[in-house]
């Protein structure tokens, strides 16, 4: 019995792990769970960095192996909603706080609230310039346009663990793109949530 190995190496090229025939369903369990997670990584399945069991991310974390959790903020609206998350991660040894900010808190006209940011003592890593002067459709669409290329830049840069974003505002969905395409792992806080002038309910 055959079946096809997870991970980088089965996307582009089908490889085949053979499990003898004669072995009953314990014996393979037993089998798998006798594999190092030095052979899993070489065979190309589970236990690279994406898939690391809970026991090895957690010898990580006693080893002083800091996770990259990097924040992104456009508004002062979710900003404000976001001080406390950013206040713990900063706090918390066992993460790295990385923070990009884009959006309304980049632009004189709406207040530069990027300087508030700074007054909380926050370090910023990077600034993705991305808002045209203009709030048509068209003027917000190649807005996000430019914000998918600052923050592919951005996130390429910075190679965070996890990318942490709230809300449906339009530059958060910039940075979830790059996301989807570095294949960096995004945590969606009020993902589901519904504000005024949403166009895609």
């Amino acid at each position: 019995m055959c079946w096809p190995s997870r991970g980088t190496a089965a996307r582009t090229q089908r490889r085949w792990v053979h499990v003898p025939t004669d072995l009953d369903a314990d014996a393979q369990a037993a089998n798998v769970r006798s594999i190092s997670a030095h052979e899993r990584r070489r065979r190309g399945g589970l236990g690279g960095p994406r898939y690391q069991p809970a026991v090895e991310r957690e010898a990580g974390r006693m080893t002083g192996q800091r996770k990259r959790v990097c924040v992104v903020t456009g508004s002062r609206s979710e900003y404000g909603l976001l001080y406390w998350i950013l206040h713990d991660l900063r706090a918390d040894s066992a993460f790295e706080l990385q923070l990009i900010v884009t959006g309304m808190h980049l632009a004189p006209e709406f207040g530069l609230t990027v300087r508030e940011i700074e007054a909380d003592g926050f370090v910023i890593s990077r600034r993705v310039e991305m808002l045209l002067a203009s709030d048509t459709s068209g003027g917000v669409a190649k807005s996000m346009g430019l914000g998918v290329i600052g923050m592919s830049d951005a996130i390429e840069q910075l190679a965070p663990d996890l990318v942490l974003v709230l809300g449906d505002r339009f530059e958060i969905l910039p940075a979830v793109q790059a996301c989807l395409v570095h294949r960096i792992p995004v945590a969606h806080v009020a993902g589901g949530d519904t504000s005024e002038g949403a166009v895609d309910e």
